[in-house]
């Protein structure tokens, strides 16, 4: 339990100042002796770029030299994607995704910098895997044997091929599914139709904005909570973009994953992360059910699930991202969750 005052009101800081930046909202003033405490706990969700962001505008000079640091950073990621782009012009290959935050940065948020991303993720075609594995080894990339990891692939056992640059120093991870878990159906094919552009990118796509979030539901699902904060403001952002008819076609799209009650579950967590109000599509999901959340989960309490949202309670769910002890429950509520699927 979180039983100081000053740590409820950083954990509250730090959701609203990410929140209002990531939406381009002018952010309210942070008093200097909760500054230094702001800062920290904002590396450790993983929304210190946003949060740094924030600060900077109110004249905090050690955010301003971190934001900048976000923006060199993002500098960096762009110019390794467009050597990779320039790879694979060279490669017979049916077309490469890129997944996650890498593609996110650049779709959703007002500034690229905003969105820390470190690893390069492609969506390639099962068949194409090693095709384009080979054209990266070829340019001086080697397989890290530390990063592969083994799942089963149209029947058979597979790896996804995580490959490293020693000069560049870029790490590409090469994906034929959303996730390395077996349990949900990858159709590819469709995924790399639906994509679109990327600024200044000839060779590789960014999922549609449905995919998107269907894919940060099987991501929560997979990983729970460990993988940071920042995954839930994504699904929050992207949830809040969709319209009616996008938002069907995300449940629909989960639906062929076997991931729909991953992707309410996650939505759902969101909306008590960031939002003040139940989500706007939850009748949408009327086939799943009643709440999923509250059985699972025994470390937040109940009314933070079932009643209104709080300064209290939003202070309480961002704080317990971190608290020792309390990743381990909720993982396990998304993985009892989606396992039935």
């Amino acid at each position: 339990m979180i039983k100081k005052a000053d740590d409820r009101t950083v954990g509250l800081t730090v959701a609203r100042l990410a929140l209002a930046v990531s939406m381009n909202e002018e952010t309210s003033y942070v008093p200097e002796e909760l500054l230094n405490d702001v800062r920290t706990f904002a590396r450790t969700c993983g929304l210190q770029c946003l949060v740094a962001k924030a600060l900077s505008v109110q004249g905090d000079k050690a955010a301003a030299t971190e934001f900048e640091g976000c923006v060199t950073k993002s500098m960096f990621f762009q110019r390794d994607l467009m050597v990779i782009d320039e790879m694979l012009g060279k490669v017979p290959y049916s077309g490469a995704v890129l997944l996650k935050g890498g593609a996110l940065k650049y779709q959703i948020y007002p500034d690229p910098a905003l969105r820390p991303s470190v690893d390069i993720d492609l969506l390639v075609r099962p068949d194409d895997i090693y095709r384009v594995a080979r054209r990266f080894m070829a340019k001086g990339f080697y397989i890290d044997d530390h990063a592969i990891v083994k799942r089963p692939v149209s029947g058979r056992m597979g790896y996804d091929i995580a490959m490293r640059h020693p000069e560049l120093n870029m790490m590409i991870e090469l994906h034929r599914g959303l996730t390395q878990q077996f349990r949900y159906a990858h159709p590819v094919d469709r995924i790399i139709m639906d994509a679109g552009p990327l600024p200044g990118l000839r060779n590789i796509t960014a999922p549609s904005l449905p995919w998107q979030l269907v894919h940060g539901g099987i991501h929560m699902a997979q990983r729970g909570f460990k993988q940071g904060f920042k995954h839930l403001l994504d699904i929050y952002i992207l949830k809040s973009r969709l319209n009616e008819d996008d938002m069907r076609k995300a449940i629909e799209l989960a639906g062929i994953c076997g991931a729909k009650k991953a992707l309410k579950l996650s939505i759902e967590a969101a909306d008590i992360a960031f939002g003040h109000k139940k989500s706007p599509w939850s009748w949408l999901f009327s086939d799943i059910g009643p709440q999923v959340l509250k059985p699972a989960i025994h470390v937040v309490p109940a009314q933070i699930l079932t009643g209104p949202l709080t300064t209290d309670s939003i202070a309480y769910f961002t704080r317990a991202m971190v608290i020792k002890g309390a990743l381990l429950p909720l993982d396990l509520a998304f993985q009892k969750v989606c396992k039935k699927n």
